[in-house]
């Protein structure tokens, strides 16, 4: 059941399809038969004591024990680190929303977005942004339209959160 698993001692499971990974504390690992066999999938991964793991579409993170938070879009095969922002490096959980990646850390919750497209006041009027999704793997993603009242009078905005499917 283990073949492969160089270390045994497994903080996290996650599966995405077909694929199953582990987190260990000698990094990640990928079974693509249901745990009988495992192959380490480290490359890029700095720190490989792994406490957890998290899917979301063709996402995969892993929260380390002293790198913070890495991101792999090629199931394990690369790894890139995603810390703008973790001020503790140290991450024992995920939970994951819609495009949203909240990490437990030592130091509380850490919020990783995806994007922000628009992040200023503006004038009243139509406007129009164009995304690029040239460094996003296809999938579904969540965007969210949040309009704060300009007339100090008026205390209720207007939130919207919308899905959009990625198809490349």
């Amino acid at each position: 059941m283990n073949n492969g698993l160089t270390n045994t001692y497994v903080h996290s499971l996650a599966v995405s399809g077909t694929n199953l990974f582990a987190g260990t504390g000698g990094g990640v690992f990928l079974s693509t038969n249901n745990g009988t066999n495992w192959t380490a999938v480290n490359n890029g991964l700095t720190n490989t004591y792994v406490f957890s793991l998290a899917v979301s579409g063709t996402n995969l993170f892993a929260g380390t024990s002293s790198g913070g938070v890495f991101l792999s879009t090629n199931n394990g095969t690369s790894w890139t680190a995603v810390n703008n922002g973790l001020t503790y490096t140290q991450v024992s959980s995920f939970a994951v929303s819609g495009t949203n990646l909240f990490a437990g850390t030592q130091g509380g919750v850490f919020l990783y977005e995806v994007a922000t497209l628009v992040n200023e006041k503006q004038s009243p009027g139509t406007y129009e942004v164009e995304f690029d999704a040239s460094g996003f793997a296809s999938g579904v993603y969540f965007y969210k339209l949040v309009v704060s009242p300009s007339n100090p009078l008026v205390t209720e905005g207007f939130t919207d959160v919308k899905r959009m499917m990625l198809v490349k």
